[in-house]
């Protein structure tokens, strides 16, 4: 991963942050609506023979082949599922891979950013931000956030 030193570039994300989550915030009360209906054991099974501090990393497949066949909303209900039921203890990378892949097969920041929700120490929204910024140079990126910004909302 690049390291950005030019400040305004490091300003330019933080805005860009700021302006998407305020965005993925109004379409969370708006409109989205929570699944009630999770079926997890699915992952759990495909992961119940790993011990417990290897089982996030055995169910990164799981979790990108979810978010590809279902939606961020159904694979981050049943990744908050699996903290629920004391089969893993944090969730935050498993959303990190959620938010990165739906990034790179919509290709659409914007839209992306929007679909994610606070879960998991807000990991979707992390993972999105990494899949844009590893594909701009720092400079690329701050002549867009104004446009993304407004993309938004």
């Amino acid at each position: 991963m690049k390291k950005i030193k030019n400040p305004y570039v490091l300003i330019a994300l933080l805005l860009l942050v700021l302006c998407l989550q305020a965005a993925a915030i109004w379409y969370v009360v708006s409109v989205s609506s929570k699944h009630n209906d999770v079926d997890y054991t699915t992952a759990s099974n495909t992961c119940d023979h790993e011990e417990k501090y290897n089982r996030v990393s055995c169910l990164i497949p799981y979790v990108i082949q979810k978010t590809q066949s279902a939606s961020v909303s159904i694979a981050m209900d049943e990744i908050e599922a699996l903290v629920k039921e004391g089969f893993i203890d944090d969730c935050h990378l498993l959303a990190h891979e959620i938010g990165r892949t739906h990034a790179e097969v919509s290709q659409d920041i914007a839209r992306s950013f929007a679909t994610c929700s606070m879960g998991c120490v807000e990991g979707c929204y992390h993972g999105v931000m990494e899949a844009y910024a590893e594909k701009k140079s720092p400079e690329e990126i701050v002549s867009e956030v104004s446009s993304l910004c407004e993309q938004v909302g």
